[in-house]
């Protein structure tokens, strides 16, 4: 039929799906196009260009809306969603480019001279290092002794406790459950079982198989009594279905974190305890992947996995993590950006005190040094050439190989560019200009002191993640917040673990070897094999 519209027998008109795809097509172009040129036009008017290839991009979990973009006035931006005036909005989650805090006083007229070595000196005399009372209960303890620090009984009763309440709540609820179903044969969990259930997790980290019902297959090629004589594969299941964290019945209204933020706290908690750390220290972040519907999600398209939890990390200079925060989205009330307001939230009992922070770009702001300078705290960290209040001949300077330029302020932070194989721009408040040889397999090259000290801080939370992320055994089907449990409990512990066993007995135990016997403990097949002999 060559008409696209067509009529049944009572003439009632039927439009063709193309022509309804053509008319919401032409709708949008007309509704919307003029808006985006318009911002794009102001865009370009009012900021200059920004570099966007390390943008994070928010990803809200609802459909509603129009994404659109919104432009900052330091020239960066952030993808979010026009909502209708009906419909309310959610938090959105803020970009990595998100600009520092406008509160804070910094002149696009400050005055920047030649380096003179006018930087605030700030005297450290705190002690710092292993608790005493823990080093002298833990010299010559197992591997898993140094664990149980952390995952110790209140940490283990919190999660059977709360797993079984969940289990309760979950089958009481359910008034379409089969009578065939496996949920009619859960029985309450205990501590010792709870034991077995994390070392499994953790076995199934550090031995990979296709999926979880291979750790019971019979087949010669994947069969092991390991984990098949510790539990059954339906228990691990329940157990893995009903593993919860806190009251859910409790939860505020709003509180996207609640699910799994207070058992994290509790565990922040005793990572405090026992270590103090040093004169540095550096903030960075984990990410933790998760592909799920969650408004928390961020999509970072240069990283391994694009899909993520952001969780920001305290990191001592020697590998330890010694408190963390996990990220929620964007508050809703106005002040510092959220890189500037975690600085300040993790490093809040450690400020005050001579300290020196080290970070990266996603971090480093005049406003920032200058929040820090008023807390007598240094910081030293990588700088992002569009942030507000830089001295634009040093973020513009063409350099030769090896050349260094700087300009320093009146409150002694210091900006310098130096050329490596491409510009390195730093930001310090404890250095100038001053360089240092160093031996390269190539010769000899002067290098930034700055830029010494932001490697040597900067390389363990690096050095945390990389044996953290060794033996992972987060997958794609768990929920959220029990992803978060087992990198904590499983990663982050485990390392802090690792740290304080090499400190203490002075051991140069690899992490694999130290959880291997670690989760051989947990599970204590050889013991349970005797008692049933």
């Amino acid at each position: 039929m060559k008409n696209s519209v067509l009529r049944n027998q009572n003439l009632t008109p039927i439009i063709h799906p193309t022509h309804l795809l053509i008319q919401l097509i032409k709708q949008v172009t007309v509704n919307r196009i003029p808006q985006i040129i318009l911002r794009i036009r102001q865009k370009k008017l009012q900021t200059p260009e920004s570099d966007k290839s390390d943008a994070i991009i928010a990803i809200p979990s609802t459909s509603h809306g129009n994404m659109v973009t919104e432009p900052y006035s330091d020239g960066t931006s952030q993808v979010v969603y026009d909502r209708s005036p009906d419909i309310p909005s959610p938090n959105i989650i803020e970009m990595e480019n998100d600009p520092p805090n406008v509160n804070h006083k910094v002149y696009a007229d400050e005055v920047w001279n030649d380096p003179v070595g006018h930087h605030q000196v700030f005297e450290f005399d705190t002690q710092w290092g292993v608790s005493s009372e823990y080093a002298a209960a833990l010299i010559g303890g197992t591997p898993l002794d140094f664990y149980s620090v952390f995952f110790d009984n209140q940490i283990i009763d919190e999660m059977v406790t709360q797993t079984n309440l969940y289990a309760t709540q979950t089958i009481t609820n359910s008034d379409d459950v089969s009578k065939h179903s496996r949920l009619h044969k859960w029985i309450p969990t205990h501590m010792s079982e709870m034991k077995i259930f994390i070392g499994i997790l953790g076995y199934m980290g550090m031995v990979r198989m296709p999926s979880v019902r291979h750790y019971w297959s019979q087949k010669p090629m994947f069969h092991n009594i390991f984990v098949s004589s510790a539990m059954t594969r339906n228990r691990l299941e329940l157990l893995l279905k009903f593993w919860h964290f806190t009251d859910n019945e409790l939860c505020p209204e709003g509180d996207r974190l609640f699910k799994i933020e207070p058992f994290v706290n509790k565990l922040i908690e005793k990572f405090q305890a026992v270590y103090t750390p040093g004169e540095t220290f550096c903030i960075d972040e984990t990410l933790v992947p998760f592909r799920g519907r969650l408004i928390m999600k961020q999509y970072i398209p240069l990283k391994t996995h694009k899909y993520s939890i952001k969780i920001f990390n305290l990191c001592t200079a020697n590998g330890y993590t010694w408190n963390m925060k996990l990220y929620g989205g964007k508050e809703a009330a106005p002040g510092s950006s959220v890189p500037t307001k975690m600085v300040t939230f993790l490093s809040d009992k450690l400020i005050n005190a001579g300290r020196t922070i080290i970070m990266d770009d996603y971090y480093t702001s005049l406003e920032l040094a200058n929040i820090l300078l008023d807390k007598k705290t240094h910081m030293i960290g990588t700088l992002r050439a569009n942030r507000r209040g830089n001295p634009k001949e040093v973020t513009t300077k063409k350099l030769k190989v090896g050349e260094v330029y700087a300009k320093e302020n009146d409150r002694g932070i210091c900006i310098l560019n130096w050329k490596d194989k491409r510009d390195v721009l730093l930001l310090t408040t404890k250095h100038g200009d001053e360089t240092r040889e160093v031996e390269r397999r190539t010769g000899t090259i002067q290098k930034p002191v700055a830029v010494l000290e932001y490697n040597a801080g900067k390389s363990s939370i690096d050095l945390s993640d990389q044996m953290s992320s060794y033996n992972t055994s987060l997958r794609k089907t768990i929920k959220w917040y029990r992803k978060i449990a087992l990198e904590i409990l499983l990663g982050t512990a485990m390392v802090n673990a690792h740290f304080l066993y090499k400190e203490i007995n002075d051991s140069t135990i690899t992490i694999t070897d130290f959880r291997e016997s670690i989760i051989h403990d947990l599970i204590a097949l050889e013991e349970r094999n005797k008692e049933n002999i």
